[in-house]
């Protein structure tokens, strides 16, 4: 497994990412398809984090608290605003590249790391069990929340590649 294409996947995810949140009007901020759901914003929120917060927490060798550090981490997500969304999630990409340049394809095969739910894997594929899969699915669900929000005209390579969908 080679580090720079699991990297490079979850930056296209988050420019994804991005790009579909300047699809979401802010009248739009607190749609909520059903009660049993995330508001946009929530949403929002939950994707400023997701792509980093384990990776923060398995190479943070001093850190042991998961509950603690992830406290830590939804306290973060909870200044994202729709304002600053994009901002936030450039700073997450920032963080993606740091934290990758510290990892060796060595360590990705074997490094073990305790996912939530308490499954011990390697760490790349402790990544892809994560962070891309959590960026790939709450991608999905911002594409559906701004397309069932706005009736947006946004078409199936809108969710999974970076077009040239006009900005918001």
């Amino acid at each position: 497994m080679n580090k720079h294409y699991i990297q490079n996947s979850i930056i296209k995810e988050m420019s994804i990412i991005k790009r579909l949140s300047t699809k979401l009007p802010i009248d739009m901020i607190n749609y909520q398809p059903h009660q049993n759901v995330r508001t946009a914003i929530d949403l929002l929120q939950y994707l400023s984090i997701c792509g980093t917060s384990m990776l923060g927490f398995w190479l943070d060798e001093h850190q042991l608290d998961f509950k603690g550090y992830f406290d830590a981490v939804r306290l973060k997500a909870s200044s994202t605003t729709k304002e600053n969304f994009v901002s936030k999630m450039d700073e997450e990409i920032t963080l993606v590249e740091k934290y990758f340049s510290s990892i060796t394809d060595e360590e990705l095969n074997s490094k073990m790391v305790t996912l939530p739910g308490g499954n011990q894997e390697a760490l790349g594929v402790a990544i892809l069990e994560s962070s891309v899969k959590w960026l790939t699915a709450y991608k999905m669900q911002l594409f559906l929340y701004v397309k069932m929000s706005t009736g947006a005209e946004l078409k199936t390579p809108d969710l999974w590649r970076l077009t040239e969908i006009e900005v918001a």
